[in-house]
């Protein structure tokens, strides 16, 4: 399959950050289809705002970039948009009747053999594709935020999804410098979000347990794990760490008995439990305290924050050889 026609179907957050990447790869017919003309214009305005960050970094021009986006064809036509469509990335909200009454909508218009992907966190990709004509060439494929930036994409499988489909979307999404990771069964959060979770939790548990405060969570991760997680994963850290006995060392040898002290005192509730109801209740004056602490080259409020940390996205990328 060679997907050249691209369809978003839906433009908000999602919608427009995967807009933003098919226009940095560059080389795609891509359509963009809402509901209403002022959702696209606000998605436009967005895209070419999110664009101008790749500009500031020397990746093409101001001109290269307009000229880019002034190729996407915005339409409220539905059967222009999907009807001559290889690949359709449908970005609507995490409700399952809502994702019905598309998937429906799209099948309705659109070739029996395009590819249909579910931009979808949390729904599982069987309950989506119950009432599918043709449930085969639906994969979820669930991309984290900014998506412009982050090359993972989660794809999520059900036993109705023909291979052939997981291996071309797959081929696509590496295509446009993607990092596709194929789940071999769907489970509640899927990778990332239930990673993200457990080190969360671990945060309220240690700051509810007074072993340190908010602050001293976002200093130890962000000049700690966080900057080695940046470029390489879990495993990896470990087999550095084991120096000449890899990964096996650390884990059967090189920690002792800490790796063992370390896990039986993590927090393993299911649950928040009552006592760290109040974290919850104060946790957002904490963060008050905590932004404006932060050094101004960092950014001090959710803008500058976001600002910061693209910049620092970008040179990732570059080393990551994403860019």
């Amino acid at each position: 399959m060679n997907f050249k026609k691209i369809t978003l179907y839906g433009s908000g957050l999602i919608g427009t950050g995967w807009l933003t990447q098919l226009l940095i790869c560059d080389g795609f017919d891509v359509t963009v289809y809402d509901i209403k003309e002022d959702i696209l214009e606000k998605c436009r305005k967005n895209t070419l705002n999110n664009l101008s960050l790749f500009v500031k970094e020397g990746v093409f021009s101001e001109e290269e970039a307009e000229n880019r986006l002034n190729k996407v064809h915005f339409t409220t036509d539905k059967t222009k948009a999907l009807e001559e469509a290889d690949f359709i990335q449908e970005n609507v909200p995490e409700n399952l009747e809502l994702k019905h009454s598309v998937l429906a909508d799209i099948e309705s218009v659109c070739r029996p053999d395009a590819a249909i992907c579910s931009s979808t966190s949390a729904l599982d990709l069987g309950e989506i594709v119950a009432d599918a004509v043709h449930p085969e060439r639906v994969v979820a494929g669930h991309p984290y935020h900014p998506v412009y930036l982050l090359p993972l994409i989660e794809m999520i499988p059900c036993e109705k999804t023909d291979p052939k489909y997981i291996q071309a979307v797959y081929d696509f999404y590496k295509s446009i410098r993607k990092e596709p990771v194929v789940l071999k069964k769907s489970c509640p959060g899927y990778i990332g979000t239930r990673l993200m979770t457990t080190l969360y939790r671990e945060c309220v548990h240690m700051v509810t347990d007074g072993v340190c405060t908010m602050e001293d969570i976002e200093t130890a991760f962000c000049y700690g794990p966080g900057m080695r997680y940046a470029l390489l994963g879990p495993n990896t850290v470990l087999q550095l760490a084991g120096g000449e006995h890899g990964l096996i060392g650390v884990l059967l040898g090189g920690m002792g008995d800490s790796g063992s002290n370390t896990m039986a005192t993590l927090a393993n509730w299911t649950v928040y439990p009552e006592e760290t109801y109040p974290y919850f209740e104060h946790c957002q004056e904490e963060m008050d305290k905590v932004l404006a602490n932060r050094d101004d080259l960092h950014g001090h409020n959710n803008d500058e924050i976001a600002a910061f940390r693209d910049r620092g996205l970008i040179q990732l990328l570059k080393q990551h050889g994403k860019l």
